[in-house]
């Protein structure tokens, strides 16, 4: 599995042969610019070096060196493999992604504008925005929103006034035929309401 994933692998190859020939070169030529003084005076080698000579092969080392060093970056950093996840996280998502799906379906029914009140003079919206489902309601001139989640057989959340303050909490099912059933708990309060049944058209 980890062999299929790694497709840079032939590159990264290269790229290390690379390498490691530009780093065997330098090391290479610093051997005989340390050594090679000594081969002169023992009368190995004959000497014909100077002192421009003997910068210039230093740059040249340290060039190679560089260009070695970072190609060897490169491949050990750069075109590294990416770590697969492993098999717990994969079906984690597996199921956080069916929980997700089921989840939508159920709220999926209770998506649009219901009425409720006297002469159905009242509403609230329920909406899928940002990956999120959102009730709205604006009452009196006061506008409440709450983020949904589903609880059970519930889809739940948190009452958020204007103010940013929360009020209590909101439950909301479908009743039957083109109806839902909404229940409130005021903050600080263990009891919900009486049910409000809201009319969709």
């Amino acid at each position: 599995m980890t062999e299929k994933a790694d497709t840079l692998e032939p590159y990264r190859q290269y790229v290390y042969f690379a390498a490691f020939g530009l780093i065997l070169g330098a090391g290479n030529d610093l051997f005989w610019l340390v050594f090679q003084p000594s081969f002169f005076s023992k009368g190995f080698l004959p000497s014909g070096s100077t002192d421009e000579s003997q910068i210039s092969r230093l740059l040249l080392i340290l060039g190679l060196a560089a260009v070695g060093g970072g190609l060897y970056y490169v491949a050990s950093v750069v075109l590294a493999p990416a770590e697969l996840p492993s098999v717990e996280a994969v079906l984690s998502n597996e199921e956080d992604s069916v929980q997700e799906v089921e989840d939508d379906r159920v709220l999926y029914r209770l998506q649009g504008t219901w009425y409720y009140g006297q002469n159905l003079g009242q509403s609230y919206t329920i909406s899928k925005r940002d990956g999120s489902w959102r009730f709205e309601e604006e009452f009196a001139g006061r506008r409440c929103t709450s983020t949904l989640r589903l609880v059970g057989d519930w889809a739940e959340g948190q009452l958020i006034d204007q103010k940013g303050q929360s009020t209590g909490t909101i439950r909301l099912q479908r009743g039957e035929g083109n109806s839902v059933l909404s229940y409130v708990r005021e903050l600080g309060s263990s009891n919900w309401s009486n049910p409000n049944e809201a009319i969709g058209w």
